[in-house]
């Protein structure tokens, strides 16, 4: 109980109010927003943002524990509002992004998040390489960057959050159905 009172303060605290509508959004070159229109993430990004949202909002809402619940509430805010900067964002910059469905909260919260948060893991192991290559490389202004700069420092700490909510679920379970527990993990990983 000590270890989740901490990972959850910690995630609380250090929580950035920004608010996406008062972003200031650099002005572009021609070739510069050539760049960013031609990178083919856009209409998965913004999908993938606004489901991982919805997953992990709909687990805040059915949690138990209040103290999980109110950080668990806050990192699905986090990700509703980086679905929102990227619709911001391509929005300002005329990127076409294709419409899809709403979607449907998850029947399975808990798996929801397991899923979500190996899933962003993985995905930022390598977002945040390619985000540095890019930045080292000047291919888009310190001003576009910085916005950048704080969406992954969201997703390090959503990172860190989901680590140590895995491994509190895991230290609650007797000693002989954590392994069972790990299968079960390692099964929502693919």
């Amino acid at each position: 109980d000590e270890h989740k009172a901490l990972f959850c303060r910690e995630f609380v605290e250090t929580h950035n109010p920004f608010v996406p509508s008062r972003i200031q959004w650099p002005e572009l070159d021609e070739e510069t927003l050539g760049r960013l229109k031609a990178l083919p993430i856009w209409n998965e990004a913004v999908q993938t943002e606004t489901e991982t949202a919805l997953k992990v909002q709909t687990l805040g809402k059915v949690e138990r524990d209040p103290v999980l619940a109110e950080a668990i509430a806050l990192q699905g805010f986090e990700e509703g509002r980086h679905a929102e900067v990227l619709r911001l964002l391509t929005s300002q910059y005329g990127i076409p992004v294709r419409p899809f469905p709403e979607p449907l909260p998850p029947k399975d919260p808990v798996r929801a998040f397991l899923s979500t948060g190996y899933g962003e893991c993985l995905d930022s192991f390598f977002a945040f390489g390619l985000f540095r290559l890019g930045e080292r490389a000047e291919l888009f202004p310190k001003a576009l960057i910085s916005v950048f700069e704080t969406i992954m420092q969201e997703e390090a700490r959503h990172i860190l959050f989901f680590a140590n909510w895995v491994a509190y679920l895991r230290a609650r379970r007797p000693v002989l159905l954590r392994p069972g527990f790990d299968l079960w993990r390692g099964w929502n990983i693919t």
